[in-house]
Parts: C-alpha cells; sequence; structure tokens
C-alpha cells in the first residue's frame, strides 16, 4: 500500500482496551463488504494487529492505531451541523479514550473506482466495528468531523423533536452525506446504485451457482429390496421339483435341497436347475443324439 493514494480513512476511538481480533473479523466484514457489491480476498491478517482485504480495484486497512493523545489530535476537528454532545462532554470522551483502530480504503492498482465506492467501503466497515466493540467517537477524515457513535449512526437526524415530513428522495447515508454537497444531483442518486463487478466476477459467480452441485458429494440412497418369504404353495412346488430333480439325478437333486433349506425356497433358481437338468437328460438319450445326429448331416 505504499504506493497507493489513501482516498478515505477513519479513525475509531474507545473509552477502554477494545480487544479487537481481526481474525473472527474476516466473515463479518466479507459479508459487509458482499451486501455493498465488493468482492475482496483476505490479504494479510494479524490477530492482535490489523486486517487487510483487496483486489485489484480497491484495498481495505483496519488496523490498531499507536497510543496518542486523542485530545490534541481531535478536539479541533469539526463537529456536525445537529450535533447531540455537548462541548464539555466531548472533552471527557476524547480524555477516556484509550485505544484507537484506524480504517483506511486506498485505490488499487488497476480498475479506479468511483470516491463514491471508496467512501461507502469505508463507511460501512466504521460502522460494523463501532456497532461491534461499542465505540465512543469516531473521526471521519473526509469532513474532518468528530462523532459520537450516536450522531455517526444518524448523521441527519437533529437533537430536538422533529416533525416528519414526506419527501421524494431518499435519507442518505453517513458516507454519502459526509460528501453530499461536493455532487451533483445525479451523482447522489447514483450513490445508491453502485455496481463494482468486473465481467470475471460476475461470470464467476454465475458458474459457481450452476455448478453448486458438482461440489457436494451425493450420497446414494437406494436400498435393496428385502427379499420376500416365499408362501406355502410356492414352498410346495419347490420341495416337488427338488424331489424330481433327486429322483433324475441325485447329485444335482440333492445339492438343490441344501441350497433351498439353508438360503430359503428358491422357485426361478429351483426351475431353472431342473430345466438344465432335463435338458442334459434328453441329450444324454440314444434317440434324441441320432435324430439331431440325421438333422446335420
Amino acid at each position: 500500500m505504499s504506493d497507493q493514494k489513501i482516498s478515505s480513512s477513519a479513525s475509531i476511538m474507545f473509552d477502554g482496551p477494545t480487544g479487537v481480533n481481526f481474525v473472527d473479523l474476516i466473515n463479518d466484514l466479507q459479508r459487509v463488504f458482499r451486501n455493498i457489491a465488493l468482492d475482496l480476498d483476505v490479504l494479510s491478517v494479524e490477530d492482535h494487529s490489523h486486517i487487510l482485504f483487496g483486489n485489484s480495484s480497491i484495498s481495505v486497512r483496519i488496523s490498531l492505531a499507536k497510543r496518542k493523545n486523542a485530545s490534541d489530535l481531535f478536539r479541533d476537528a469539526q463537529r456536525p451541523p445537529r450535533r447531540k454532545a455537548s462541548d464539555a462532554m466531548l472533552d471527557v470522551l476524547l480524555s477516556d479514550i484509550q485505544d484507537t483502530v484506524q480504517v483506511r480504503v486506498s485505490q488499487g492498482t488497476e480498475r479506479q473506482l468511483p470516491e463514491r465506492v471508496l467512501l461507502a467501503a469505508c463507511y460501512h466497515t466504521v460502522r460494523h466495528v463501532q456497532r461491534r466493540y461499542q465505540a465512543s467517537l469516531i473521526y471521519w477524515r473526509h469532513t474532518d468531523t468528530l462523532f459520537t457513535a450516536e450522531e455517526f449512526e444518524n448523521p441527519m437526524v437533529d437533537a430536538g423533536n422533529t416533525c416528519p415530513q414526506s419527501t421524494g428522495h431518499e435519507r442518505l447515508d453517513a458516507a454519502t452525506a459526509a460528501h453530499a454537497e461536493t455532487m451533483d444531483r445525479f451523482d447522489t442518486v447514483m450513490a445508491y446504485r453502485v455496481d463494482t463487478d468486473t465481467a470475471d466476477t460476475r461470470l464467476r459467480r454465475a458458474r459457481d451457482t450452476i455448478f453448486h452441485s458438482d461440489l457436494i458429494e451425493e450420497v446414494d440412497t437406494k436400498r435393496e429390496r428385502p427379499a420376500e418369504q416365499a408362501g406355502v404353495l410356492e414352498q410346495m412346488t419347490v420341495y416337488v421339483m427338488t424331489i424330481t430333480l433327486m429322483v433324475l439325478s441325485f447329485p444335482i437333486g440333492f445339492a438343490m435341497l441344501v441350497y433351498n433349506v439353508l438360503r430359503g425356497e428358491n422357485l426361478q433358481a429351483t426351475a431353472r436347475i431342473m430345466s438344465l437338468t432335463g435338458v442334459g437328460l434328453g441329450f444324454t438319450t440314444v434317440n434324441v443324439s441320432q435324430a439331431l445326429a440325421g438333422i446335420v448331416y
């Protein structure tokens, strides 16, 4: 990131030790990025130091900053027009700051993204970390503004009682509202409709969707049909045929008798053996052999 221009950054301040484990933030932050149409990979991570996401278009770094006197650094920062905390309360919050997490969003090396995309990525990252670890103050560098946690969540809400008013335009989020004055009306509307997917990204997602089932090993649930028990009539038929086989050819009939007793009465097997035995006995007779020889010759 040394040769990249930092396009957006913010500082998240806590009134106590954060105990941030950056490894635990990987899945949550990747979900946050997907919600704003950003597909970022983890490039570097250390448990209690930093985490770096990025691709060819954008990089996002979240790191634990060195301890400095927050009062001296941020006391002169601007405040939102509709502030909710007084100057005295802000001084108390600044004096209690112990840890600071730095968020930096930079342009990538290839495709250049609009500034509003970088601001949106920075805002959603800051909001997720602020909500998860209960931050006290947020410094938004783009506008040099210091927010309390409540002011950052609702930057356009007045502290007093306000009457609901109908409007034809959607309310800006904090990331867009922070630089809305520098945007024309078209950019303000299009800030909600950002598509940063490249053709390769859309193709990869479509391929994963189509061939998702190929990645899952399917288990064959086909079961063999249980063997049906032979009825009384079938049993009688089997044993009559077996006795007949024993009369015609004792070894074959005895073998079938043992098979039917041990494996259960099998009408098909017994009938086939009896048929083959009959054919064999027929060929052993003299008349059949002579008749076949006469046909051949």
